[in-house]
């Protein structure tokens, strides 16, 4: 069997979760699409994550993402053959491989082509906050060569592409920067009137929509903070709110209806594996709380006497992979749920659920 999931950020449980679930043997292929993060500390944090999945029934075939170290920079990675292709392995670690770009593999009789790596669009702000990122993320010029050989050797015919990059039309910022005029300016002589100008000329002239032009915005912005916190400029430039200055041309959202919230909770309360969710689901929609808000929740925010539910914190990841505790997105406060007894009641089987656990625990 083959599987395929996206990026793990480190986080091995949930693939030992899922291979104990679904018994898998040595012959299945977890395929991991980036940003697997077993290599991303350089240090004894890697190890531990990798003996997680060591001895799981199972190969990872794993490909390259943005936010990680390539195996080409590890001593202890070799080169061997698997399916057609070379991948690169740790000896201690036989059933974790990392495809090398270019290559072709025969993955359950389709030629398959590996092309990793990626743009971060959070270079950024991930520089401002001192959290890794990799200069090679990208493919080198020579990796794009070692592609284009293999295809050409192959008529450009094959029947899987396997990436970890955005779609071909998308441009980093970096690049959009380098033919505007914009960005000539030094940082220094950056305004916020100049900032302003940019965003319209992209939105009138270069008929860039809203959600793209926030995105641009949310890379230039806490560049341009680096700059403020280290007394090069007085200011942010680009500290306005958006909407002010752009027309906002975003789809608006809607809503699922109440029949169809309906039915996605019968087949939650209803299915053999996520009815262990089925309260969680229910306070979540019934509630309107993030789910990182949930997460957040502990016995002294729940008062089931009064039934109360105090929301003035969550819990976040961060991209070094640390879990911590801040102040919700708005100040919603504590949040009352009253006269729902259905609410009141899955508070209370959650509770039960989660003493129970703490119980069994040896």
């Amino acid at each position: 069997m083959i599987y395929i999931t996206g990026d793990t950020h480190g986080d091995m449980n949930r693939i030992v979760r899922f291979g104990e679930r679904m018994e898998t043997s040595q012959e299945d292929i977890m395929i991991i699409l980036g940003d697997v993060d077993l290599n991303y500390y350089g240090d004894s944090r890697d190890r531990r994550n990798k003996e997680k999945v060591a001895n799981l029934p199972i190969t990872l075939f794993c490909i390259h993402g943005n936010h990680e170290r390539r195996p080409t920079t590890i001593v202890e990675y070799k080169l061997q053959e698997w399916n057609g292709g070379k991948v690169w392995v740790e000896e201690a670690y036989p059933n974790i491989l990392f495809a090398k770009d270019g290559e072709i593999y025969d993955i359950a009789g389709m030629k398959t082509i590996v092309i990793g790596g990626a743009y971060s669009v959070d270079k950024f702000y991930r520089l401002s906050k001192g959290y890794n990122w990799f200069e090679d993320e990208q493919p080198s010029d020579e990796i794009k060569a070692y592609v284009e050989k293999q295809l050409s050797n192959n008529d450009w015919n094959v029947d899987v592409v396997l990436s970890h990059t955005v779609p071909y039309d998308y441009r980093p910022v970096d690049l959009l920067l380098a033919k505007e005029t914009f960005g000539k300016k030094t940082i220094r002589s950056v305004k916020t009137s100049d900032a302003k100008l940019f965003l319209i000329k992209l939105q009138q002239e270069d008929g860039k929509s809203y959600s793209s032009i926030h995105t641009i915005r949310g890379v230039l912005r806490p560049a341009f903070q680096m700059a403020v916190d280290d007394d090069i400029l007085v200011k942010n430039p680009f500290g306005f709110q958006l909407a002010g200055v752009l027309v906002n041309d975003a789809v608006t959202r809607e809503a699922i209806s109440k029949d169809q919230m309906r039915k996605f909770l019968k087949f939650v309360h209803d299915d053999v594996v996520y009815c262990k969710y089925y309260e969680v689901v229910y306070i979540l929609f019934h509630t309107g709380m993030r789910i990182s808000e949930f997460c957040g929740l502990t016995l002294k925010d729940i008062d089931l006497e009064n039934r109360t539910i105090n929301i003035d914190h969550q819990l976040q990841r961060t991209s070094d992979m640390r879990y911590i505790i801040e102040t919700t997105k708005t100040d919603a406060g504590t949040e009352y749920y009253q006269s729902r007894r259905m609410w009141h009641r899955c508070f209370r089987q959650s509770l039960r659920i989660e003493i129970h656990r703490k119980w069994r625990k040896p």
